[in-house]
């Protein structure tokens, strides 16, 4: 998925948003994702894990969660937080 595939994405839910569509979207945090769609979206963070790197430091990773309405989510959230309650 690369930056043209990014932006037909983000056209689309332009326009989806503008025919009153709500909109959920989730991808690995980039400078170039972020970019794209802050500004006219709700870009927030969530702390992701990803098991596949075999060393377990660095298998901390962050995703970015992106909405056209607003949620009660803090700007970091943690896909953990809710499992731990």
């Amino acid at each position: 998925f690369g930056e043209a595939d990014h932006q037909r994405l983000h056209q689309a839910m332009v326009r989806a948003s503008e025919r009153g569509v709500f909109l959920t979207h989730t991808n690995s945090e980039t400078p170039f994702v972020k970019d794209l769609f802050e500004g006219q979206f709700n870009v927030h963070r969530l702390a992701t894990r990803r098991d596949i790197n075999l060393q377990s430091s660095i298998r901390k990773s962050w995703d970015l969660v992106v909405t056209n309405y607003e949620s009660e989510a803090s700007s970091q959230a943690s896909l953990f937080d809710s499992v731990a309650q």
